[in-house]
């Protein structure tokens, strides 16, 4: 029940923002990030279907996310993605991107890439929490 509540909340705020002309992929563009600390050990890992649970909600300029990725393409078929330890959702609409506790980055399609967490954590600790 809570992740339909989620999602209806997460569907709101992209409608809102798609109705103020945030359409494209510029520095207006503004994600959603479900974010639960890198740092913090966990007994169990943290699946992708519970990230929204577990993470505070924070926002996130897209252009700000894309900078935060290190790796490109020929680097990604030898990442090894822990769907089970995910610290991180980034969501641009239909685009939605998973974080790993060591900083892989999954996109819907399976594409993977690295990201610089320490930017990643800056970038959100200076926005304001969306609740």
């Amino acid at each position: 029940m809570m992740k339909i509540i989620s999602i209806f909340i997460l569907n709101l705020l992209l409608i809102s923002c798609s109705s103020h002309g945030l359409q494209s992929k510029d520095n207006l563009v503004v994600g959603v990030v479900y974010y639960f600390d890198f740092d913090v050990e966990r007994i169990t890992g943290i699946p992708e279907s519970q990230i929204d649970e577990y993470g505070c909600m924070f926002n996130i300029k897209y252009d700000d996310f894309k900078k935060s990725l290190l790796s490109d393409k020929d680097v990604s078929d030898y990442l090894i993605y822990n769907a089970n330890d995910v610290r991180a959702m980034i969501s641009f609409g239909s685009e939605i991107y998973y974080v790993d506790r060591e900083g892989i980055v999954k996109l819907q399609d399976k594409k993977y890439s690295i990201l610089n967490k320490e930017k990643l954590v800056k970038i959100l600790y200076n926005k304001t929490k969306c609740r």
